[in-house]
């Protein structure tokens, strides 16, 4: 709506002092003359024929320096400039690059996979693989790449999913979790350490999301990104494998309807880490624990609570309960809903980390939580 009007309250008044008609009073006064002014005033040459607003498209752009490493820093500065970065360096995406992250996948470059939020910028095979350049991907990491953004702008997330995420106040962060045999063939961290850094594939992979909801959504900080403070691994999101081969139950996917032989990946809007959204359970390396302290515990931090969970056991703890009788993920379920009167649907149970490890429960909501299958792969055995 390029011809509206708009009439601004002065942030640090407005949330500092919104509560009571006292303290509003002033402000709402002083904005009253203005607002009717906008609403009644005759329109401009300008507002009467707006000029039509396009999509912002990224030609190709010609970087040049006394050196590669000099070309290489203006490139990244011009990048950061222009809001196409992250704040760390980026690797150019040459056509000659791009032309290799393309090969491992068997998908049209034009094909469109949906809209990225907060713009609605066009998301397509293609532009994925720019982001996934930049981000430093390799090209066996990239079907999982698309697979991720199928689910990210999958139809129907909208309002209080994805979207609300990215330009929430709140620090709402994303946990994408991959599944299947592709995530041991391009070495994906799902043992000790599986949130952190040090694995390029989990970090990459998380980066190049980041990054095309940046490029092609066109976000930014305190411009449509309101998240107060930042969010939590704000530049790879919570990338990471389930720990398949120490867990005692039947990998995430089969619970969502796919094969043991199927990859995928699951991207969920989630709270913040160690806050409403993140709590760990278990002793780690120091303390003692028991599988049923940790079930007790778990429904003690759900309380009242509403939405969906994501409880992730680490291995000793899911052997532990499945020689109490839980044989199955389902069973875990069917315990949780009858403890919480929540349905057996809003519980989605995986077994990550190594031995020592730490249990956790996420919140999420169930309107951004999906689950995409990984096809088009060309690199690797996985996902083709």
């Amino acid at each position: 709506m390029p011809n509206m009007r708009i009439v601004t309250f002065p942030s640090e008044k407005w949330y500092r002092l919104r509560g009571t008609v006292q303290e509003l009073k002033p402000l709402v006064e002083a904005a009253f003359n203005p607002i009717v002014e906008a609403l009644t005033k005759p329109l401009t040459p300008e507002e009467a024929k707006p000029q039509k607003r396009s999509a912002v498209e990224y030609p190709p752009v010609r970087i040049t320096g006394a050196d590669y490493e000099d070309a290489v820093e203006k490139f990244n500065e011009s990048f950061l400039e222009d809001k196409m970065g992250d704040g760390l360096p980026l690797v150019p995406p040459t056509r000659e690059a791009v032309a290799r992250m393309l090969k491992g996948t068997s998908r049209s470059p034009s094909e469109v996979i949906g809209k990225i939020p907060m713009k609605s910028g066009t998301a397509t095979i293609e532009k994925l693989a720019i982001n996934a350049v930049m981000a430093g991907a390799k090209p066996e990491y990239f079907p999982v790449i698309i697979a991720a953004m199928e689910a990210f702008v999958a139809p129907g997330y909208t309002g209080m999913g994805f979207w609300h995420m990215m330009g929430s106040a709140g620090s709402f962060t994303l946990t994408i979790q991959v599944n299947g045999p592709i995530a041991k063939e391009i070495n994906m961290n799902s043992g000790i350490g599986f949130l952190g850094d040090c694995w390029r594939a989990n970090n990459t992979i998380g980066r190049s999301v980041r990054l095309a909801t940046r490029n092609i959504g066109h976000t930014w900080p305190a411009v449509n990104d309101m998240a107060l403070t930042g969010r939590n691994s704000p530049h790879t999101f919570y990338t990471f494998a389930e720990n398949e081969e120490m867990s005692p139950w039947d990998p995430y996917q089969v619970s969502q309807g796919f094969g043991k032989g199927d990859s995928t990946v699951t991207v969920t809007k989630v709270g913040s880490y160690g806050g409403s959204g993140g709590t760990m359970f278990g002793g780690g390396a120091v303390a003692t624990w028991t599988e049923q302290g940790i079930l007790d515990d778990m429904v003690k931090a759900i309380g009242r609570g509403r939405g969906g969970y994501q409880l992730w056991f680490h291995p000793e703890c899911a052997q532990g309960l499945s020689k109490m009788g839980f044989k199955t993920s389902k069973d875990v379920q069917d315990w949780f809903a009858q403890k919480t009167g929540l349905p057996e649907k809003n519980f989605s149970i995986s077994v990550t980390g190594g031995v020592p490890g730490y249990s956790m429960l996420w919140s999420y909501e169930t309107v951004a939580h999906v689950t995409k299958k990984i096809t088009g792969a060309t690199l690797t055995e996985a996902g083709r």
